[in-house]
């Protein structure tokens, strides 16, 4: 009889140490998924604020550059100079060297202009500060006269990327004109301007581990600066494309998949049309909060 008693009280004890066993486990794996995707959403937010503190200050500055090309553009097209080159019929090959030298002053006191072109309606020259005496010479190897003479309209007081060919970045100028002389002054900026201030953003900030890019409404990419791996910008040229044309203003996701995944965050600006966009490594934002990095 007291055999039957210890079996039953120790087939007992085995069963209530069974579930309990079962228990901690069921208990630790809900708690450790909890855990971790818990930590998972805190990395992407604090991720999300860093990103956004750094593309903010970055679109700042093209904010500034963009109101200070302005600036200049509206000044110097009212400049008696300026408008004395748009008009005149026949030009003085002495006089224009005095004008585009005077011209070429305020290039030089600005820190991101290139150059200074004027476009003469009546007589299809073009006089700028990089090119020769030859009016036929646009001072950018003929892109700036491709691209007027194949647009019905061109955009005033904005940035408008002009490519020299598919394997670089374009250069951005700025076009002010009246529809009714056809005249137009054409401010370029220094694309290495923009790519160096790219570059020492990511330089100095530990919360950017991956690549800048400065894209259009389209999600074309004008400037970017690149580290480790080549990004695929077809897929962030697609998102942002998506994403700009419903009306979003700023976002931050994580796309792709395995060891492609990426965290995508972008902050649109409504001065110069353009978008700024970080992409960073999965991988490489988890493993900060891993190694306790975060702040």
């Amino acid at each position: 009889m007291n055999i039957i008693r210890l079996y039953k009280s120790r087939k007992y004890l085995l069963k209530l140490l069974l579930s309990i066993t079962v228990l901690m486990v069921v208990f630790l794996s809900v708690s450790t998924t909890l855990l971790y995707y818990n930590s998972d959403k805190t990395m992407l937010q604090m991720q999300q604020q860093a990103d956004l503190k750094v593309l903010s200050q970055i679109k700042y500055n093209i904010d500034y550059m963009h109101e200070t090309v302005k600036n200049i553009a509206v000044s110097t097209y009212f400049d008696p100079d300026v408008v004395y080159l748009s008009n005149i019929d026949v030009m003085d090959k002495g006089e224009l060297a005095q004008k585009l030298n005077r011209l070429e002053k305020t290039v030089t006191n600005s820190s991101f202009l290139q150059n200074i072109t004027i476009y003469n309606a009546k007589t299809g020259c073009y006089y700028s500060t990089l090119s020769s005496l030859n009016c036929q010479d646009d001072g950018m190897n003929g892109v700036i006269d491709q691209y007027i003479h194949s647009q019905e309209h061109i955009p005033i007081l904005t940035f408008v990327p002009l490519s020299y060919d598919k394997t670089t970045f374009p250069a951005l100028s700025m076009f002010i004109y009246d529809s009714m002389s056809g005249s137009k002054l054409i401010v370029t900026i220094k694309p290495s301007w923009l790519f160096d201030n790219l570059t020492n953003m990511n330089k100095t900030s530990d919360e950017l581990h991956g690549s800048i890019f400065v894209t259009d409404q389209s999600g074309i990419p004008l400037m970017a600066q690149q580290q480790g791996n080549v990004i695929d910008t077809d897929a962030i040229a697609s998102i942002i494309r998506q994403k700009v044309s419903s009306g979003v203003s700023q976002d931050y996701l994580v796309y792709g998949s395995g060891g492609n995944k990426s965290i995508l965050s972008f902050m649109s600006s409504s001065k110069s049309d353009w978008v700024i966009a970080s992409v960073q490594p999965y991988e490489v934002v988890w493993g900060k909060l891993s190694n306790g990095r975060f702040p």
